[in-house]
């Protein structure tokens, strides 16, 4: 098979955090995350296929993989847009492409031979799309994503929360969609404490015990509950601040202007110093209201953190018995839930041995060869 991946969300997204903001050159997003892994590890356990990535400029980090210019960044709508849509099938057919690989929510009007994968992370502009972007953006996410669904012979869905969706909200036929879990990154491991506190103290000037919340700040994270209950915690006699690790996204304003005493933010982290953050922190907690997967749990759960997460969408997939989960729309309930974790020495082990148990069945080997697998079932039309 002739296999080729859209990798251009690699070099033009940052995950949803807003233009302008400064981010580390080692920066992935989740779809970024998932689109380097899945390449890198198909490029391993797969000798027989050949695999195209497609984008504007070279990458770095997937070398030995061959290479397919697009010419158009994917920011580029006025002149990508329609390159996408009616001159890409036809490069594709040229090129004698067996499968074509959309993993930005995007799919050409036209069709030849080729036979059209998507990956679907969530379904946010149709489940929450105040929390999305303005009513323009979400007009247009939402025109190119219903025309993939159609297009998509096949489509993954990261978690069987994303599969409910597309079923119940698009009306997509279960025997079309494939759950395929997403993997954790390796550097994601227990470290020496020292030394963690160590560079942490150097670096950010965090001496003190502390709760870990990570993601881009905008409305879907929930950080103003968060807000609202880690204040509550204080009222207890609990003495942890919240450190909260990430970058400003859509509507991030409002929530900078909600931090309480006790509240530190830290932005332009690196991925490689992410690790340093897990290990040293009493506790991480995942307040979101939506997600379509949640990777920052399994790299808690993968350094030895306890978890607190929300009981939405697809988080319970991801914690299982590995963590707490709360309502999150219920301060109560969530400062209830860090307390409980933070005041019992006995739980948070148990906590932390089972999610060391639980990242054990995940891995982007795993996912790859699950992606693999349903490659070969869409070509013998299964």
């Amino acid at each position: 098979m002739r296999i080729a991946i859209d990798a251009r969300v690699t070099q033009d997204y940052t995950g949803g955090v807003t233009p302008g903001t400064r981010v580390p050159e080692d920066y992935k997003g989740g779809f970024t995350t998932y689109i380097l892994n899945l390449l890198r590890v198909l490029k391993k356990i797969d000798r027989k296929n050949k695999y195209f990535y497609c984008t504007h400029k070279k990458n770095k980090l997937l070398k030995g993989i061959k290479w397919w210019r697009t010419w158009v960044p994917l920011d580029n709508h006025i002149i990508g847009d329609p390159w996408e849509q009616f001159f890409l099938p036809i490069e594709l057919a040229q090129k004698s492409i067996d499968i074509y690989h959309a993993t930005t929510g995007k799919l050409p009007l036209l069709k030849f031979n080729t036979k059209y994968v998507l990956t679907v992370y969530d379904l946010n502009i149709i489940r929450v799309p105040e929390f999305v972007g303005s009513r323009k953006f979400v007009l247009y996410a939402k025109l190119h994503f219903f025309n993939a669904v159609k297009r998509a012979d096949k489509i993954i869905a990261i978690s069987q929360s994303t599969k409910k969706d597309l079923m119940q909200l698009l009306g997509v036929e279960e025997k079309k969609i494939k759950v395929i879990l997403l993997g954790i990154d390796e550097k994601y491991c227990v470290l020496d404490i020292s030394t963690c506190s160590k560079f942490l103290r150097n670096k950010y000037g965090i001496i003190k015990n502390y709760i870990l919340v990570v993601g881009v700040f905008n409305p879907r994270k929930n950080l103003q509950r968060l807000f609202m209950a880690h204040q509550k915690l204080r009222n207890k006699g609990i003495n942890n601040i919240l450190v909260v690790v990430g970058f400003r996204g859509w509507r991030s304003q409002e929530i900078l202007e909600s931090v309480e005493d006790g509240i530190l933010f830290v932005e332009n982290v690196s991925a490689e110093q992410m690790p340093y953050f897990y290990n040293c922190a009493d506790l991480f907690v995942y307040p979101s209201l939506y997600e379509g997967f949640g990777l920052p749990v399994l790299e808690a759960m993968a350094c030895g953190t306890p978890v607190a997460a929300s009981r939405a969408t697809s988080i319970p997939e991801v914690v299982g018995d590995a963590g707490l989960l709360f309502d999150p729309l219920n301060v109560d309930e969530i400062t209830n839930t860090m307390w409980k974790i933070l005041t019992d020495a006995e739980l948070r082990q148990d906590l932390r041995n089972k999610g060391l148990e639980r990242v054990k069945l995940f891995s982007w080997e795993k996912t790859a060869r699950e992606t693999l697998a349903l490659y070969e079932d869409v070509i013998e039309g299964e």
